[in-house]
This record gives structure tokens, sequence and C-alpha cells, in this order.
């Protein structure tokens, strides 16, 4: 099963037609809007999500990072952690991560954290629509999407 799985950020998703992009952009002087930053839900997707993997966290902070939480079968919290290069074109975003640092735990599919750092995908497009946040599954949406509602300031950890 591990060799027909694709990760994007640390999502799991079946590699079947699904391309992603891996062109990698350079910080410029571009400004980024700052609603793209905050905390993220996974809500949906355009395909089934597991159980485990809808409670998944998403932050983009604006000191250049993101990161992502999820919980395994065994209730281990993994998480992870990569610096992030954004481009914005109108409402959409290219991000451009690092190597990721994580905690050494299994993901929401209970696949280890090893794994998912050595095959990491450093590029990640969203974007953005009122308080929806859809993380592309390729260069657009053929491809398939996760989509992520912000989460209020009052119900954040």
């Amino acid at each position: 099963m591990l060799k027909e799985l694709l990760i994007v950020g640390c999502c799991w998703l079946p590699m079947s037609g699904v391309v992603c992009a891996n062109e990698v952009h350079t910080r410029s002087s571009d400004v980024v809007s700052p609603s793209i930053y905050g905390e993220w839900k996974l809500v949906g997707a355009s395909m089934a999500v597991p159980v485990n993997c809808r409670r998944t966290l998403m932050r983009i902070s604006p000191d250049g990072y993101v990161s992502e939480q999820s919980q395994s079968d065994h209730g281990e919290l993994f998480s992870f952690r990569a610096q992030a290069r954004i481009k914005q074109q109108g409402s959409r975003f290219l991000l451009t991560l690092s190597s990721p640092q994580h905690n050494g735990k299994p993901d929401c599919l209970g696949n280890p954290a090893r794994y998912i750092s050595s095959n990491f995908l450093n590029s990640v497009h969203l974007q953005l629509n009122g308080n929806r946040l859809y993380h592309y599954l390729g260069s657009d949406q053929q491809a398939g999407y996760l989509r992520y509602e912000r989460v209020p300031l009052a119900e954040r950890r």
C-alpha cells in the first residue's frame, strides 16, 4: 500500500491521477496577503479522507513557517514544521517548503515519520476563498483537493 501513496504536506493520498508540481520560486519582494496566515482545520476533500485524518490542523505563520498536526490510530500526535517561501498570484498561493522537522510519531494513517520525511513534496498549491482554503494536490483542482476552514480565534489551542 505504501508504494501506491503520495504525500502532500503530511496528508497521504492515492497516486492514481495525481500530478504534483515541483517548481521552486525564490523569495522575492512580493507582498503576501495576511489572510493566508492562521490556523486551518481539514473539513472536506474531493476524495474520501480517513476518519483519523479528519482532525488535521494546518498553521501558516507570518514568520514563514507551515506546520501540520494529526493523530494516529493509537492517539499519538504527529506534527511537522517546515519553513515556507510563499508566492501569491491573486487568490492562489504557491508554498515552497524546506525539509520538514517532525516529532518522530506516525501520522493519521500510521505511516512512520521517517518515511514521510523521505517522500515529502516541497510544493503546495493553495487557493483562498473567504474562510476556506483549498489545498490542491497538483497545480489545479483537476488532481483533487483538500478543503480547510479557518479556525476562529476562540477555538484555537
